[in-house]
């Protein structure tokens, strides 16, 4: 990996993982993957790991908010998640179409910004359990 490229990677990699302040396990499982496996590609799989992870601890979350809540919470919550999706789907279109031509950097940069937008999902349907339980 090229000096630019690697300091780049771990820049984003402190940035996100501290910016919500606070360092789950998947995150140290992706940072420890990320010093293992440093090449390009390596940091890719790594990323690639990471969001499955934060996908199936989004949907965890979603599962566990959706049973606390009574029929009209569900059904708002099932049109947000709904409108998450598409806001998700509609930002990586325009990752990739931004950072397409970046080259590895640019790739790096969608990887990364891919497991963010869900882990930060994730942590928001937590927060949102985590307070309904303490009511």
């Amino acid at each position: 990996m090229k000096p630019n490229t690697l300091l780049l990677t771990l820049s984003i990699v402190l940035y996100t993982f501290t910016a919500f302040g606070q360092t789950y396990p998947i995150d140290t499982m992706i940072m420890k993957c990320k010093q293992e496996n440093s090449s390009n590609l390596g940091v890719l799989e790594c990323d690639m790991k990471g969001f499955e992870l934060w996908t199936t601890e989004m949907e965890k979350n979603y599962d566990l908010l959706f049973k606390q809540m009574d029929r009209e919470g569900q059904r708002m919550l099932q049109e947000q998640q709904t409108l998450w999706r598409k806001m998700m789907e509609a930002q990586l279109e325009f990752n990739h179409y931004y950072y397409k031509n970046k080259g590895t950097s640019g790739m790096l940069i969608i990887s990364s910004e891919k497991t963010q937008i869900v882990r930060k999902r994730a942590l928001e349907l937590r927060g949102h359990l985590e307070r309904l339980v303490l009511k």
